[in-house]
């Protein structure tokens, strides 16, 4: 945290007013590290005309969201972050990150799920994305750009949340290679399709399987399958996704 124009390491406790009905921010108290050690500063909200939900009355808001409420019941092993506060343009919002859990290689791995924003003035208007500045966006009604290693960052990350391990093999060979899908990611209009491509070859081909390969025939395209054998013959399922 910059104070004046010096960083400083602090401790952060958002807090609540005591026995508010409507559980509104108080303010937030600042607890100082290094040189400041055992400095507390408490930052209040300035005046009783201005009101801003407090942190529990954010995550209701949450949870309760009819879109959130669902995807959450799809999620296995979640867990929420911590409740975050942040300033943008003036305004207050709260961040709240949602991860799962999952076994890759006999590893346990904590991954994002998705990240919810609330509007503090408000806690009516909630969002979620697949990183902040999505949420950000989806809730202001903006438009968020990400580049091509993002986007194949996202795909890959699909396979990762279904207990798949992603191997980049040398080479790869099959006897008969079979192509099951085939789509473009270049800008967020094709998202859906691709995620629903990719969910139903995890659910048709690859589920159970515990890994899937990754290569690639040219830049800005990914190919992901799987090698099954059927009759002695060794056949390679896969799609290819163009994401730049």
């Amino acid at each position: 945290m910059v104070v004046g124009d010096q960083p400083h390491c602090v401790g952060l406790q958002l807090v609540e007013f005591q026995a508010s009905p409507g559980r509104n921010l108080a303010g937030l108290y600042i607890a100082y590290g290094g040189s400041r050690l055992g400095d507390i500063e408490l930052y209040s909200v300035p005046n009783a005309t201005t009101q801003f939900i407090g942190p529990s009355a954010a995550l209701q808001a949450f949870e309760t969201d009819d879109y959130v409420r669902t995807q959450l019941t799809l999620l296995t092993n979640r867990r929420f972050g911590n409740i975050l506060l942040y300033s943008i343009g003036d305004k207050l919002y709260y961040f709240i990150p949602v991860y799962i859990e999952a076994e890759i290689a006999n590893a346990v791995i904590t991954k994002m799920a998705f990240i919810g924003v609330i509007d503090a003035s408000t806690g009516t208007n909630v969002a979620v994305g697949m990183d902040a500045a999505h949420a950000y966006y989806a809730l202001t009604g903006g438009l968020a750009r990400i580049g091509a290693e993002e986007r194949l960052k996202r795909v890959l990350n699909i396979f990762s949340e279904n207990g798949l391990k992603i191997i980049k093999p040398m080479k790869i060979s099959g006897n008969v290679w079979i192509r099951v899908g085939n789509v473009t990611y270049l800008t967020e209009d094709d998202w859906n399709l691709v995620k629903s491509v990719v969910k139903e070859f995890i659910q048709v081909y690859a589920k159970g399987r515990g890994e899937v390969y990754q290569w690639s025939e040219e830049d800005g395209q990914v190919n992901i399958g799987v090698l099954t054998a059927e009759k002695g013959i060794v056949k390679l399922y896969y799609i290819t996704i163009k994401y730049a």
